[in-house]
């Protein structure tokens, strides 16, 4: 049975937000050195979810399933909007690592820029 860690979810929602953390929210604005450490960020967090991450050249992070066939795609986006709330983007992208753990071999995992 596939298990969703809520605690492990929000410790690493909590995680990304402290990156680029301004007020009560984030600032993380595309290719800034806060937007740069939140894609390495994700792409750890994709590798320890047993993703195979990689960057591309205008910064999308993807985090692509071991298996050959159809797998479901998720995600979202780690940079900001200036001064957003901590869940700009990030709900999308954790969610995502977290469903590619619970259900190994059928999820891949995107950022976009």
């Amino acid at each position: 049975m596939p298990n969703i860690d809520g605690v492990r979810l929000l410790r690493e929602l909590r995680a990304l937000a402290e990156i680029g953390k301004y007020r009560t929210g984030v600032h993380r604005p595309t290719y800034s050195a806060a937007d740069i450490e939140g894609r390495a960020w994700t792409a750890e967090r994709m590798r320890e979810a047993g993703l195979a991450p990689s960057i591309d050249g205008i910064g999308n992070v993807l985090g692509r399933s071991h298996n050959n066939g159809p797998a479901l795609l998720l995600g979202s986006h780690t940079e900001t909007q200036n001064h957003a709330g901590w869940l700009d983007g990030a709900l999308g992208v954790v969610y995502g690592i977290e469903v590619a753990r619970a259900f190994p071999m059928t999820a891949s995992v995107v950022t976009s820029r």
